[in-house]
């Protein structure tokens, strides 16, 4: 048996159908290891068994409701331990018994605790109708914390002995208590924000906290660079499962609707370069067949109507990302995705059924900008060459920034998307991929990429694919 690793990561800004991705290619490929890595608990990745089995995964590897295949969350991911504790209790509602034993968790992760949520959700609340769209699960904070913090940061290795884990979250309570009454202070008489103080001046948080996980780290497989290797030098397939999307990557997204990790290719090669992985490896771009984009920021294609045409089924208004949110297939998004994370060995498109819902169909070929002098503007898109101000790329500027992306985003705000039509051919008896065929092959064409895996809907038994 040879080796092989796929590597699936969301085009869009997440919510692209990675998990359901995912979940195909461990029943296809009868994978033996579902790889985490990057983001961490606030991922949400929906999958339905051909049994009718639904789960949504936030920290286990979509492909666990194939009872055999193992999760491996790698240096890259931030854990929840109280998260997976309480996504492995809804896997065993479910007749998933045995998620916890086949998990392994590496030793270098950084632990999401409460206070890192507490934190997160007061900084979000302060920010009023001008929040980033945060998830409110405290990732971003910890991942900070992991980068100015250095060794007094949280790690799961840590949480084996009492003392250096009762030390570290000591340490980190007082911070977060600190940080969280100045938050108090600058905003007086904010009831919501006093009960998060108040949740975190608990005085026995800390200790409650210490023994809950000293008997997490006792039910689960610590992991190292060692037992890493030893998965990747196993015989067999192992799929690499992304989190979020390239257009929320904390260099190249669309600041600062970001997510603080990144979200390209980048950190699953550098784990199979590591070992020097000897298989083949296929990179594979997961995109809707229309765009969402769940919260706040830039989203040009947007179409209300669609909005209510279509709506989701698994992801709906929440306290933190607000609503979410629908538009048409937005080519110059896509392709900016593309060019970020370089050759891509095919792409998978979800959610054509979805779209059959519809009579017509249209894809954002361009942009249109308003209110904008142009001298501002082609510093950060490529322009037609007539005079009608049409934008028809996104550039990538050869070093990043954080102005640069923060001023690409306020751009985008400003853009209106210009579109094509295509109207799917009506047939009863038709196949679904018939109907878009034309829609699905000019996607190809513009972007340059082969679309290898069709779904059509919820379940692996509804894909199809030319992966060969």
């Amino acid at each position: 048996m040879s080796k092989q690793a796929f590597i699936v990561v969301g085009l869009g800004y997440g919510d692209e159908g990675k998990g359901t991705i995912t979940d195909y290619l461990v029943r296809k490929y009868k994978a033996h290891t579902v790889i985490r890595f990057n983001g961490g608990s606030q991922a949400a990745h929906h999958v339905v068994s051909p049994e009718g089995v639904t789960h949504c995964f936030s920290q286990f590897g979509s492909g666990t409701l194939s009872l055999d295949v193992n999760s491996y969350l790698s240096s890259y991911m931030v854990v929840d331990p109280l998260a997976i504790e309480l996504e492995n209790k809804a896997l065993e509602e479910k007749r998933i018994t045995n998620a916890l034993t086949h998990l392994t968790i590496d030793q270098n992760c950084l632990v999401v605790t409460p206070f890192h949520k507490i934190i997160n959700r007061m900084q979000e609340t302060c920010r009023g109708e001008n929040r980033h769209g945060s998830c409110g699960k405290g990732v971003g904070q910890t991942i900070l914390d992991g980068r100015y913090l250095k060794g007094k940061a949280l790690l799961i290795k840590d949480l084996v002995e009492k003392q250096t884990t009762f030390q570290k979250l000591k340490f980190l309570w007082q911070i977060k208590l600190d940080l969280a009454q100045q938050i108090v202070a600058e905003h007086r008489n904010n009831q919501e924000l006093e009960l998060y103080l108040a949740k975190l001046q608990n005085p026995t948080y800390v200790e409650e906290l210490v023994e809950y996980y000293k008997e997490f780290a006792s039910k689960v497989t610590i992991g190292n660079e060692k037992s890493l290797a030893e998965v990747l030098t196993k015989e067999g397939t192992v799929i690499f499962e992304g989190a979020q999307g390239v257009l929320l990557d904390f260099e190249r997204g669309f600041w600062p609707h970001v997510t603080k990790s990144c979200t390209t290719f980048n950190n699953a090669e550098e784990l199979l370069q590591k070992i020097d992985y000897k298989g083949d490896i296929r990179k594979i771009g997961v995109l809707r067949a229309y765009s969402t984009r769940h919260g706040a920021g830039p989203f040009v294609a947007e179409d209300k109507e669609l909005t209510l045409k279509i709506p989701d089924f698994h992801n709906g208004t929440n306290p933190w990302q607000s609503v979410f949110r629908v538009g048409w297939f937005d080519l110059l998004a896509a392709k900016y995705a593309c060019q970020i994370v370089g050759k891509l060995d095919g792409l998978a498109i979800t959610n054509i059924d979805r779209l059959c819902e519809t009579k017509e169909w249209k894809i954002c070929v361009g942009y249109q900008y308003k209110n904008v002098g142009i001298n501002e503007v082609k510093e950060f898109f490529e322009l037609s060459s007539d005079k009608s101000k049409l934008i028809t790329d996104i550039k990538i500027p050869v070093e990043t920034s954080q102005k640069h992306q923060e001023k690409l985003g306020e751009l985008l705000k400003k853009c209106q998307g210009v579109y094509q039509n295509f109207v799917p051919q009506e047939s009863k008896s038709l196949p679904k991929i018939a109907m878009a065929r034309e829609y699905l092959s000019f996607i190809e064409d513009k972007l340059g990429v082969s679309i290898k895996i069709f779904s059509f809907g919820v379940t692996a038994n509804d894909k199809q694919d030319t992966l060969g």
